[in-house]
């Protein structure tokens, strides 16, 4: 008994501590839907439903690995089982989820080609059929809002005005001082188009958005309910959200996923997403560029979900639901694993752990769930539209509608500067560059802050020289991304 408890509150333990780093290794199991899993997360969260399955099994497997792994199969098998729900009567929210599709696919930020008048036209659009449904809230993904270039205010006026009459929560960039940076927001837009609040990203991503400079969280109150924005990787700080989500009645994930070739990235971001849903059984809605644009229930099902890649609104009317039973007490249980593991430790039994059967057993276990993994990312990217096809640089980013390349119709592009005869060595030095470009047949992403060069290419960090760097015009460039 003291063995097994012991296996399960060090299997909590490693849990606990990845997901501070956001790789929670429960993600694996939550992929294939396993029952068992699933079962427990409104009660004990991620870190203890995923102890409690692999522990359960290692013992069972000490006896028999057999009948434990085909036992494991059987309940990965059967359906998600479902967990009552506290409802509010009556309560609930008319959402439209618009999925566009931006012009620059590399990472969250926006660069000058957002301005196409292609892409205007077509968010436009979409606004004014969201804006006819006569929902509560038309939501914006990452990046959709205009926000950095002065050219492009008139872009948010018409923004405003298709939404006129509907609230609006979206994305933009906001350069907060010169030289210092910017600041990553999501607005709250009341049906007049008056900005009511801004949430801040709080913790940018250490290398992609070194220019983002972290401010304050913030919920939004649309007509006493409330609304917890996540600005793309904030909702994969597991202790964030879940403290967010225990104060608010609906999350909101503003995406802008990473688009790298073959990455497990988009996906684990959705399943993440999930995972907090049912834990703390609490809805949240997805809104991303691209794909994977989503409402999650509260029991963590994608109960509507975007079909491709294209342009896309999705209408849903969210269920308000009570807090779970984890999302009250997710701190004490924490405290209870680790002052119940060290106790154990401290005791003078004799603890054997590891044993061979429970080695090989855990093994052939973490095999099974590789291939539930692995099935499971197939089965969700399999649906990438068919317009992608052939239109990647060095097999590592697409360039699907990025900007300029050799087979590029410059006639359909009306960006909001001219691209044809700027050179680098022009950009003010108060200005940070960040350019996808091909160099002597190779891939590069290079910024430049002031008189200092970043490069990024294919093989990882390069040099380049400041002189070759100045020879580029911009006139070959695929990617503006930000000024500081």
């Amino acid at each position: 008994m003291v063995n097994a408890l012991l296996i399960l509150g060090l299997l909590s333990l490693t849990e606990i501590v990845l997901s501070l780093f956001s790789i929670p290794l429960s993600y694996t199991i939550f992929l294939y839907d396993y029952s068992g899993f699933s079962l427990l997360l409104p009660y004990v969260g991620s870190e203890l439903a995923f102890a409690i399955v692999i522990a359960f099994f290692t013992l069972i497997g000490r006896h028999s690995p057999v009948f434990a792994v085909v036992l494991f199969t059987l309940i990965g098998l059967a359906p998600t089982p479902s967990t009552t729900d506290e409802k509010t009567p009556g309560a609930s929210l008319k959402v439209a989820i618009v999925q566009t599709v931006l012009p620059q696919r590399i990472t969250s930020y926006p660069g000058i080609s957002d301005g196409l008048g292609y892409w205007k036209s077509h968010l436009i659009e979409a606004l004014k059929k969201a804006n006819a449904q006569n929902v509560d809230i038309i939501m914006l993904p990452e990046s959709a809002m205009p926000g950095f270039h002065p050219q492009q205010t008139p872009v948010n006026k018409e923004i405003l005005g298709a939404t006129r009459g509907t609230s609006l929560i979206a994305h933009r960039y906001v350069d907060i001082a010169a030289g210092k940076g910017m600041s990553s927001q999501a607005g709250y837009w009341s049906p007049d188009g008056t900005l009511e609040n801004v949430h801040e990203k709080q913790s940018p991503l250490p290398i992609a958005e070194k220019l983002i400079v972290p401010g304050e969280n913030s919920n939004f109150d649309h007509q006493g309910i409330l609304v917890s924005p996540f600005i793309c990787s904030e909702s994969l700080n597991v202790y964030k959200i879940r403290q967010r989500l225990s104060h608010t009645n609906i999350g909101m994930v503003l995406a802008n996923e990473a688009e790298i070739k073959h990455t497990y990235l988009p996906e684990l971001h959705l399943i993440s997403d999930r995972i907090r849903a049912r834990e703390s059984g609490i809805p949240i809605l997805r809104a991303s560029n691209f794909r994977l644009s989503a409402y999650i229930d509260s029991k963590g099902e994608a109960a509507l979900k975007s079909s491709n890649g294209r342009w896309e609104n999705l209408y849903a009317t969210v269920s308000l639901s009570g807090h779970s039973f984890f999302s009250r007490t997710y701190i004490w249980q924490h405290v209870i694993i680790l002052i119940g593991t060290l106790f154990l430790f401290s005791s003078n039994k004799k603890i054997i752990i590891f044993t061979p059967s429970n080695a090989i057993y855990i093994l052939i276990l973490f095999c099974i769930i590789r291939v539930h993994f692995s099935y499971g990312y197939e089965r969700i990217s399999s649906d990438y539209p068919e317009m992608l096809s052939g239109l990647y640089l060095d097999d590592l980013f697409p360039v699907r509608q990025l900007g300029v390349t050799d087979e590029f119709d410059m006639e359909q592009v009306t960006p909001y500067v001219d691209l044809t005869h700027i050179h680098i060595r022009d950009v003010p030095v108060t200005r940070g560059v960040g350019i996808v470009n091909t160099v002597r047949g190779k891939l590069f992403i290079m910024e430049r802050r002031g008189d200092q060069y970043t490069t990024l290419s294919d093989n990882g960090f390069s040099k380049i020289s400041k002189e070759r760097l100045e020879e580029i015009s911009l006139s070959d460039v695929l990617w503006y991304a930000y000024k500081i």
